[in-house]
This record gives C-alpha cells, sequence and structure tokens, in this order.
C-alpha cells in the first residue's frame, strides 16, 4: 500500500475532486488577456508544472500525470493554453463551502503565476491555507538530499539501482548522523500488488501499472536498503535555494495521489523525481536530456555534473558491507571464533574468546552480533534475540569504546563517477579463418570487464547491445548478436556469507549452423538463445572472483532439427585483475549437452582480456574456440571501446 504524502498530519489528506465554485467576484478577463500576451502557457515554468512533454507525433503536448483531479480543465492534458486559463478562473473564484479553494490545492501552480502576474494586487482572493502552512512547518525543510541506492540483483525492479530524495529538516541540516532520525524521504514507484520477479519486470516495461509519489520516514528507507538488501546508499546534498524548496514540496503537495504510468527503462522513479527538481528551478531542462531510456545512475551525473547541483556527498555503507569490514580486521582464527560464536557453538564467554586481547575480543563479538543480526534479518530465526542479548552482555564488559579499528571508508570512486552507461566498440578479427570487421553498441549499462569503480563486484547487466560483423571477403553484413539482456551475479562465499550466483542471457545471434539439415554443411545462421543458471562463486585470492555454474539452454532456429535444442550443461570461468584495475582478465569454459530437438554436444572456451587508456576508451582481446556439430573453429578479435 502506498503511504499518503500527508504521512506526518493526517488531517492534510484532501478532497482530490473536481473543485466547485461560486460565481466569482473577481474579473481574470485582464490577466487571462495579460497571459496570452505572455504566452505564459508556453512557458519552461508552467509545462514543467503540468508535466508537459512534446508529442513525438506532432507539434503538441501531453501531460505525463493521469488523474483527471490535476486538471482543471476538461482537455488540460493536451491543452496549457486551456489549464492555465482554468486555473486563473478557479484562483479567481470563491469556493463553496467546505471545499478546498484552488489557491490551496495547487500552491505550486499560484506561487508562479504569482510571481508574473501579482494576482494579489489583482484582488484575487488569498484564502489562507492551513493544513499546507502544517505541512510544511511539519517538514521543516532546509535542504533536499538526493539519495541513490545501489543496485540490488535479487529485485529486477531494483537491477540498475534506484533514487529518492530526502528533505533534511533545519534543525539537523548540520548533523549528518541524525538526518536519517527526523528526515523524511520522496520516493515514486509503481503500485504493483503483490506481482513480483519476472512478471513486474514485463509488465513495468509495458507501462501496466501506476506510479505515484509518496512520502515516508528516512529510517525507514534506510532499514529497506541498507539492512534488508544490503544496498550501500549515496546522499548527495542538492544546491537548492530556500524559496526553489519551498516550490518543490509545494508541487508535491500538488501530486498527492496523483498517478503516472510507470515504465521500467524511462518513465521510472529517476526520471519523476528530476521533474520535481525542474519544479523547483525550470530552467534545468533534466528529463530531456533522456531518450528511449534512464538509468537511475545517469540521473545522478545528470545533476552532479551536468546541472552542478550536488554541494555535499556522503556515503551510507550497507550492513553487510559493515559487516564485511569488520571481518576484515579478524584473522583466520578469530573468525573461526565469531562464526562459531554466530551459531551458537560457542557462548560469548567460552575462554578462547575472553582470553583475547581486548581489542580482537570486542571485534569477535561484534562480528558474531553482527552476523546474527544479519542473518536474523534474512531468516527471520527466533533463536537470535536470547543470543544477541548474551553477547552485548558481554561485550559491556570489554574495556574497548566504539567499534575497534577504524570505520568503513568511502569507496575511491563513486557511483557517478564511473564508467558512462553506454558503450561503442570497434574492432576486427578472424573467425574460423575469415577475416571481419565488427561494430558493437551497448546503450546500458555494465560487464564483468568494464572498469569496476563506482559500480558492485561481480555484477554484469547489459540491455539491448547490438553487435554487426562484416565480411570483405564474400561482402557480407550479419547481425552477429542483439541481446535482449544479460545478467550475471557473482557473489563470493566465504564462512559468512553463502549467497547463490546466477545468469540470465536471451536475445539473437548469428551462429554456424546445419545447411540442409546436414553437419557437413554449416553456415552463418541466426539462432535465438536464452540461457541462465546457478551456481557458485568465490574468491580463490585477492582482486578475483571463481565461479562455476549449472546451465540450461534452449536455442530455437528454422536450421536446427524440429526447429530448436534443449541442452543441460556446466560453465566455469576466473575472473581477475590489477588494483588499479587498468587490466582485467576472464578465462571460460562452458560445455553443454543437447539432449532435446537438434542433441549433440557442445564446447567453448577463451580468454577475453581488458586494457583501459582513459577514463573513457581502451582495449578489449577476446581468442575463443568452439566446437559444435563436430567442427571447431577459432574467434579472434580486437575491439577498441569508449563508454559515454
Amino acid at each position: 500500500m502506498r503511504r499518503s504524502l500527508a504521512l506526518l498530519l493526517a488531517s492534510a489528506v484532501l478532497s482530490s475532486s473536481t473543485l466547485a465554485v461560486e460565481p466569482t467576484a473577481i474579473d481574470p478577463t485582464k490577466l487571462l488577456e495579460t497571459a496570452r500576451e505572455q504566452r505564459l502557457a508556453e512557458s519552461r515554468g508552467w509545462q514543467v508544472l503540468l508535466h508537459y512533454r512534446p508529442n513525438r507525433t506532432d507539434r503538441g503536448v501531453t501531460s505525463l500525470a493521469d488523474s483527471a483531479a490535476f486538471f482543471l480543465a476538461p482537455a488540460g492534458k493536451w491543452n496549457p493554453r486551456g489549464e492555465i486559463e482554468a486555473t486563473l478562473e478557479a484562483f479567481a473564484a470563491q469556493p463553496l463551502a467546505g471545499e478546498t479553494p484552488a489557491r490551496c490545492r495547487f500552491p505550486a501552480r499560484w506561487a508562479w503565476l504569482e510571481a508574473r502576474l501579482d494576482l494579489t494586487g489583482a484582488g484575487f482572493p488569498t484564502p489562507a491555507c492551513p493544513r499546507l502552512e502544517q505541512w510544511l512547518a511539519g517538514l521543516g525543510a532546509a535542504a533536499v538530499t538526493l539519495v541513490f541506492a545501489e543496485a540490488f540483483m535479487n529485485n529486477p525492479a531494483s537491477l540498475f539501482g534506484h533514487t529518492l530524495l530526502r528533505i533534511d529538516p533545519a534543525q539537523v541540516a548540520g548533523d549528518p548522523a541524525r538526518r536519517d532520525l527526523l528526515a523524511y524521504a520522496v520516493n515514486f514507484a509503481a503500485e504493483a500488488g503483490n506481482d513480483l520477479g519476472a512478471l513486474f519486470a514485463i509488465k513495468g516495461i509495458f507501462g501496466a501499472y501506476p506510479g505515484y509519489f509518496s512520502l515516508e520516514p528516512y529510517y525507514e528507507k534506510v532499514k529497506r536498503y541498507g539492512d534488508w538488501e544490503s544496498r550501500d546508499l549515496w546522499e548527495y546534498r542538492l544546491d537548492l535555494s530556500p524559496a526553489e524548496i519551498e516550490q518543490l514540496l509545494r508541487h508535491l503537495w500538488e501530486l498527492r495521489d496523483v498517478d503516472f504510468d510507470y515504465y521500467f527503462f524511462d518513465e521510472n522513479c529517476s526520471y519523476e523525481l528530476l521533474g520535481l527538481i525542474e519544479a523547483a528551478r525550470p530552467s534545468l531542462d533534466l528529463r530531456g536530456r533522456f531518450s528511449g531510456w534512464v538509468i537511475p545512475i545517469d540521473t545522478v551525473r545528470a545533476l552532479v555534473g551536468a546541472a552542478g547541483l550536488a554541494s555535499e556527498v556522503s556515503y551510507r555503507p550497507s550492513s553487510e558491507t559493515r559487516l564485511r569490514h569488520l571481518i576484515a580486521k579478524l584473522d583466520r582464527e578469530e573468525q573461526e571464533l565469531a562464526r562459531a560464536l554466530s551459531d551458537g557453538q560457542l557462548q560469548p564467554d567460552d575462554p578462547s574468546i575472553a582470553s583475547l586481547p581486548p581489542e580482537a575480543r570486542a571485534l569477535v563479538l561484534a562480528v558474531g552480533h553482527d552476523h546474527i543480526r544479519f542473518t536474523y534479518d534474512s531468516r527471520a530465526d527466533p533463536t537470535s534475540k536470547p543470543r544477541l542479548l548474551a553477547i552485548l552482555g558481554a561485550r559491556s564488559h570489554v574495556p574497548v569504546l566504539g567499534e575497534p579499528g577504524p570505520s568503513v571508508g568511502q569507496p575511491a570512486v563513486r557511483p557517478d563517477e564511473g564508467h558512462g552507461s553506454a558503450r561503442l566498440s570497434f574492432g576486427s578479427g578472424v573467425r574460423d579463418d575469415e577475416f571481419f570487421l565488427e561494430a558493437r553498441i551497448r546503450p546500458a549499462f555494465h560487464d564483468l570487464l568494464d572498469p569496476q569503480g563506482g559500480f558492485s563486484e561481480g555484477a554484469q547487466i547489459e540491455f539491448m547491445e547490438l553487435a554487426l560483423r562484416y565480411y570483405p571477403e564474400r561482402r557480407e553484413l550479419d547481425l552477429h548478436e542483439f541481446t535482449v539482456i544479460d545478467i550475471v551475479s557473482l557473489s563470493p562465499r566465504d564462512r559468512f556469507f553463502q549467497p547463490i550466483s546466477w545468469k540470465l542471457r536471451t536475445g539473437l545471434e548469428t551462429r554456424l549452423l546445419p545447411r540442409r539439415g546436414s553437419w557437413d554443411d554449416l553456415g552463418d545462421a541466426l539462432l535465438y538463445r536464452t540461457e541462465g543458471g546457478a551456481g557458485l562463486t568465490f574468491r580463490p585470492f585477492e582482486g578475483a572472483l571463481g565461479f562455476v555454474f549449472l546451465d540450461g539452454t534452449l536455442d530455437v532456429a528454422s536450421h536446427l532439427e524440429d526447429d530448436y535444442a534443449l541442452g543441460l550443461g556446466t560453465s566455469a570461468g576466473l575472473l581477475f585483475g590489477d588494483d588499479a584495475d587498468r587490466w582485467r582478465t576472464m578465462l571460460r569454459a562452458r560445455v553443454t549437452r543437447f539432449v532435446a530437438g537438434e542433441t549433440r554436444t557442445a564446447f567453448s572456451a577463451g580468454v577475453d582480456q581488458r586494457l583501459r587508456l582513459t577514463r573513457r576508451t581502451g582495449f578489449e582481446l577476446r581468442v575463443g574456440i568452439d566446437h559444435d556439430f563436430e567442427e571447431s573453429w577459432l574467434d579472434v578479435g580486437l575491439f577498441w571501446k569508449v563508454w559515454f
């Protein structure tokens, strides 16, 4: 259930029905003429407040807002001039008894028109808006912070990360440690009911959900993202003036219970939040920067880099990040003690723990306690509470104040400082003794060989990647690959964490397939491949990830027997690089036994090497060998990459 924007004051929930008005005592004709002369309906400020966007098929505009109550003119969703005139007429009217004055229902519109037409000086009624004033006073906003939650690989809704706004009250604006206790978070999200996983992603792609703005305590968001989902949070203080902050909140008030179509890839959480910031400062055309897809981190870059709105950046590590930081301070023997303590195999006063030096004992107790909390949040284990209390009691007798050793440091590269989400690559190579040229474009987002800084380790999400190959000898241009989506989650396991790694890929690709049903006559042909798997990831040495998967593959192509091939198999690999992230290497191997349709055994192996030249450019060398249909061939290529 979504929360009302009037969460602070329940009495602030107002009727969103169409305003009923008595005959006006003020004639707005003169101001209507002035508005027409100044072409206010076409101005940037008015179009932002009504969320108008240019139509793709004609020269008109359409509002992204879908609630009828958001418009005062019958065709206000498409008619900016009609809406501004209906708004002026409503502001000039005296409301019926018990009805909400238009000035109180649309305070951001009033403030914007007042600054341009002097409504008060023209004699327009200025009724008091006590509920609005109470709501604003309750928020006590002194600053606005953009919050970026890093990607959460186990939820399709959060694969690309998430953004929200935090309203910082004056009494804690200078105290970062207490902002989460008293601040409120502004969120935009789909009303998806009980839909989860793939169903949410599919329906979200096609705009099947309404989206709403909501307001709730920030500590609830920290608990959800930082504790339950283990997502680090980045907080970017926005350089907005007090007047701009007040206008942002006025517009937020106007948007309570107003629904927008929610689209997973473009009109999503980040896109709609940009609309709020534009309402505060209409000179910013933030949403105009995006066409086709909107990735949350790209909106952060738009605010931080292009708009220069971030005056202060802070990092809030998740509970898992903090726990891993503590574990790293322990040696192997101390880690064993902490895990035994967490599992209940040792008591906090066990001699093996009590005999440790005070700082080491404090760390072991802290890791044991935090690991119980971490697993308790995940599994709701009712036996954990007594163990937690016992550890806290033992910890109180250790003469070490606070957390032993240094706290979690901010990563060297912020998410907004990482490589661009889009990528172009050009190169050439040889496949089966045939020379080719290749061009590839990826709109989003990150793969395992891309520069790591600013991205989650072991996470790959690629969307709508297109690769074309040209073979000069036969003068043929092929669609080499069209990847709809390619996701890999490599989560390393150790004595404290046992996640399952997984992957999913689906898309078109050109492969050597039998022509005329004969394995003796192979030729390039398109097939549609969907493959996925689950497995385990481990860390053989620092900076490396090794992984093993059990895979399933479904190929569909007219060149295959019965037009399909269904296979099971296994894959493995090793990913590693240097500390400075100048280079990264992937060793990979895979075997698949196709057991239905076109039955056979296929094998592939290779090595991929990426070398970073600058923040935006690099080279990649790919060497691979494939064996299929009892034939083997080599595929080698060198590619220049540009991230933007």
